[in-house]
């Protein structure tokens, strides 16, 4: 080895993959204390270890003040979106090649709210049971958080609704939702079979205010020529149906739950929209900065036979 390869060798950074998962934790809690906590470790061992991380890098990555917790410099949070895509990919690299039996790795996987309690239960069941030696690591958020986690790699794959997707994302079809009206099953024309948002025109409206979601729902709305009168905007799926049994409003939905009563005992009534509009698919949707690993092609090959298209 000439000299200036090894001038070249000693100048290589030696911050550690640990030191990487210190200062994504800090990022994320914004104090030593909170962040030491969930690693398990103390607080004044991981800010060594961080000091130790800015001197190896030669920058200064964080900003501490004692009464006011730990905040990131611009560099550090930039070092700190690039450690989580680094760490990932690490994590990528303890899979073992597919062998036919055993697929052993971590698969990322993102989820929109409201579909989390129908899609992933039985899919994550099959995939615990047919592939024990991986795990999956879920977010559940909106759709456009989903995507933004998507295109800087930090999901493997996300579940969401087939609406607004970037057009280089590539997916899965995996189910399909039809719309429809809830309505309290008290309210007069609960017993009908279906119904027409026009027929609801003059009553209050619960929104499940979470795009595609939202944008859907109003969207139907104007297709008919309907302005609704939006009492609540709710974020869950469980809250609109609990405001629309208690009396306050109407809403118009993909998602079914089961079961008539909501979390407050009271029961709402589902009806079928009579209106044009088109059923919503559900969608496996894939990293376009990675190549699949072993743990996320097992994913995708139970999502495909369990599938519901």
């Amino acid at each position: 080895m000439n000299e200036d390869k090894i001038q070249s060798a000693n100048m290589t950074p030696r911050f550690t993959l640990r030191q990487l998962t210190y200062l994504v934790e800090l990022a994320d809690a914004g104090s030593f204390a909170t962040a030491a906590a969930r690693l398990h470790l103390s607080p004044s061992a991981m800010a060594v270890a961080v000091s130790e991380l800015e001197r190896m890098l030669g920058v200064q990555l964080t900003v501490r003040r004692r009464a006011h917790g730990v905040t990131l410099t611009p560099a550090g949070r930039k070092i700190a979106d690039q450690a989580q895509r680094v760490l990932l990919e690490a994590d990528r690299l303890t899979e073992l090649p597919g062998d036919g039996v055993q697929v052993r790795g971590t698969v990322h996987l993102g989820c929109y709210t409201t579909l989390a309690p129908s899609e992933l239960p039985d899919l994550l069941s099959e995939f615990d049971r047919r592939f024990p030696e991986s795990t999956v690591q879920l977010i559940e958020a909106g759709q456009d958080r989903l995507t933004q986690l998507l295109l800087a790699g930090e999901l493997d794959a996300a579940i969401m609704y087939n609406l607004g997707l970037d057009k280089g994302l590539r997916r899965i079809k995996l189910s399909r939702k039809e719309i429809h009206i809830l309505l309290p099953e008290t309210h007069a024309l609960a017993n009908r079979q279906e119904l027409s948002i026009k027929e609801l025109a003059d009553e209050p409206m619960i929104l499940l205010d979470l795009p595609p979601a939202s944008e859907n729902a109003l969207a139907i709305c104007k297709a008919v020529g309907v302005t609704p009168k939006i009492r609540y905007r709710a974020m869950t799926l469980e809250l609109t149906r609990a405001l629309v049994g208690r009396g306050l409003g109407y809403a118009l939905l993909a998602q079914r739950a089961p079961g008539r009563l909501t979390g407050t005992g009271r029961a709402v009534a589902t009806l079928k929209l009579s209106d044009p509009a088109k059923p919503l698919d559900v969608v496996l949707v894939l990293s376009p900065l990675f190549s699949v690993s072993n743990a996320t092609s097992a994913f995708i090959k139970v999502c495909r036979e369990m599938s519901r298209t």
